[in-house]
């Protein structure tokens, strides 16, 4: 079974930036979605265990990420561009004293 915070990835990445992930997809669980990478925009920054960046990507309704992924896996863009587009956003991080957080837009 997937780890439910590494879903949305097609690649492995290192553990400070699992640790991003986890908040980006616990963000992406308050709006019911997962969230899938598309990738790095930049904005980057190093703190303690936790590597973040912007982020473009997917975030689609738990209730069709099933659907998403396989397409998502099997990079049909095509599909993925007719029947999704309009999920696509940036994940932005911001950070608050000692904490990151991450907004959609």
């Amino acid at each position: 079974m997937q780890d439910l915070f590494q879903q949305g990835l097609r690649t492995q990445e290192n553990s400070k930036f699992l640790n991003f992930w986890k908040i980006v997809q616990e963000e992406a669980s308050k709006h019911n979605s997962v969230f899938f990478l598309d990738s790095g925009e930049g904005n980057e920054i190093e703190i303690t265990d936790i590597n973040a960046e912007d982020l473009s990507g997917w975030l689609v309704p738990k209730d069709r990420a099933s659907e998403f992924d396989i397409l998502f896996k099997a990079f049909d863009n095509k599909t993925i561009s007719e029947k999704f587009d309009d999920f696509y956003m940036i994940a932005s991080w911001q950070k608050k004293q000692d904490s990151i957080s991450v907004s959609f837009a």
